[in-house]
């Protein structure tokens, strides 16, 4: 949420402005970095701007990553971290993606208004410290010790999950359908996890969901005896008020498939997943380490 919460538009710009090419850049299925990418050029903090009125301060960040890979300068933007991106990355991103995004916006952009922000070379950074207190692993790693206390095998996939939330969802469950089949990566009883930042190309008329929602759909889908739960850990996916949502190879009856793949095309998962009384609703959590998928195997049938 620091990119959200730590605003301050640069130049002319106003916040409604932010909102909506935030908005834009995230139901055209942007990845974070170019996200923040256009998000640093657009602003008077991002990007290692806030360090450089910082100094000549000593400065140290306390950071928690929502970010896959736990790139500095992408944590919220990087408002203390030396930023190699520049107005034409910013701009490259909304052409690449076809981001529409408002009039002011584009002017700025172009303009080049306040200069490049600071790289690695600037001496606003000579007094800057960073420390990484929590990211994905520490949540996974935190489920992992949960499920081997209940009794199961827990195996830590990956903290680096991408990609389109409805074909990681196809993906995910088919390893937990191996597992239960063969005892492969892992012999059940048994917990797989991964986690990560998955993404949502709105096709549809704009519903209600989110990438945990399209991801446990599409996972729901391929009718595995399965149980599979996809939450983002700051309690908000997408545009619902779910965490996500918790399936098994019965959420969707076979009657109900039609329906249920009709909702994931049009990307409203949330309302299907809330019908059938399989989403999560936690209430914001406070903090976000990025999203969780936890696959439940039971025992292996003889």
């Amino acid at each position: 949420g620091a990119s959200a919460l730590l605003a301050a538009p640069a130049g002319s710009l106003t916040v409604t402005d932010l909102q909506e090419t935030t908005d834009a850049l995230l139901s055209s299925g942007v990845p974070i970095g170019g996200i923040n990418a256009v998000r640093k050029h657009l602003s008077a903090v991002k990007g290692g701007r806030l360090a450089r009125e910082a100094a000549p301060a000593t400065v140290c960040g306390l950071v928690l990553s929502d970010v896959v890979g736990n790139d500095l300068s992408t944590i919220g933007s990087g408002p203390t971290v030396p930023d190699e991106t520049t107005f034409a990355d910013a701009l490259g991103v909304l052409d690449r993606y076809d981001v529409a995004v408002p009039e002011a916006v584009r002017e700025h952009l172009d303009a080049e208004t306040g200069g490049e922000t600071p790289d690695a070379s600037d001496p606003a950074f000579d007094r800057v410290d960073h420390h990484l207190i929590a990211d994905n692993m520490t949540a996974l790693e935190g489920a992992a010790d949960a499920a081997e206390a209940a009794g199961y095998e827990p195996l830590v996939l990956t903290s680096r999950l991408r990609g389109e939330a409805s074909e990681v969802g196809t993906t995910l469950v088919s390893m937990g359908a191996e597992a239960a089949a063969t005892g492969t990566p892992v012999e059940p009883p048994a917990v797989l996890l991964a986690g990560g930042e998955c993404t949502v190309s709105i096709d549809g008329a704009g519903g209600s969901g989110g990438p945990n929602q399209e991801l446990a759909l599409s996972a729901a889908l391929e009718g595995e005896p399965i149980v599979l739960a996809a939450v983002d850990t700051d309690g908000e996916d997408g545009s619902s008020d779910a965490a996500g949502a918790i399936v098994d190879g019965s959420t969707v009856s076979d009657g109900d498939r039609e329906r249920a793949a009709d909702r994931l095309s049009a990307n409203d998962t949330g309302t299907y997943l809330a019908e059938v009384g399989a989403t999560v609703e936690t209430g914001p959590t406070g903090t976000n380490v990025n999203d969780v998928v936890v696959m439940v195997v039971g025992e292996r049938s003889s």
